[in-house]
């Protein structure tokens, strides 16, 4: 289970790097933490990736994540937990079905928002009183109703937790600039 657990995760880090280093950011894997580096022009953040296996199974991955993050070794950028989502709402491909284009985005801004919501205590909890960005990462095919071609879409929403008002809201421009439209924060 370990080895399968591992074996995941590093899928997912180096999915998140492809998708990171699409959009132009200087995006670095890095061994053994955190997993990725990324270099904007105001901030750089130490990423932790975890693909949990189910629902059941989050809580373990944003405790380990955050347990990597702290430790001494890591440099003083910003923490950072990337949470790939494919598995949790679906147990293999998630395929989202809508009308038309705005739909099928209104409905992934929906899925992710409601499921930060949820998590909002718990990832408060977790985290305490230290500071962290907790990216929903997730990645699926989306078609529409009238039998059009699949395409794959990729989506984020965010937590800022306990940063200063001045940090937080320096993060959330950045995450602004480099998701290349408005990330839900």
């Amino acid at each position: 289970y370990t080895k399968l657990l591992t074996h995941s995760n590093t899928a997912f880090e180096l999915e998140l790097f492809s998708f990171l280093h699409k959009l132009g950011l200087g995006v670095t894997l890095k061994d053994p933490n955190p997993d990725l580096m990324i270099s904007t022009n105001k901030l750089d953040y130490n990423v932790e990736c975890k693909r949990p296996a189910s629902r059941h199974s989050i809580e373990k991955n944003i405790r380990k994540g955050l347990k990597q993050l702290r430790k001494p070794s890591i440099s003083a950028n910003v923490p950072t937990l990337a949470l790939s989502l494919d598995k949790v709402f679906q147990d293999g491909d998630l395929i989202f079905h809508s009308n038309d284009e705005n739909a099928a985005l209104a409905g992934l801004d929906k899925l992710l928002f409601d499921f930060a919501n949820e998590n909002k205590s718990m990832l408060s909890k977790l985290c305490g009183a230290s500071p962290c960005v907790v990216l929903y990462y997730l990645s699926c095919l989306s078609g529409f109703a009238d039998n059009s071609p699949m395409a794959s879409t990729t989506y984020m929403v965010g937590n800022i937790f306990n940063f200063d008002t001045d940090m937080s809201h320096k993060i959330h421009e950045d995450l602004v600039v480099f998701s290349g439209r408005n990330l839900t924060i």
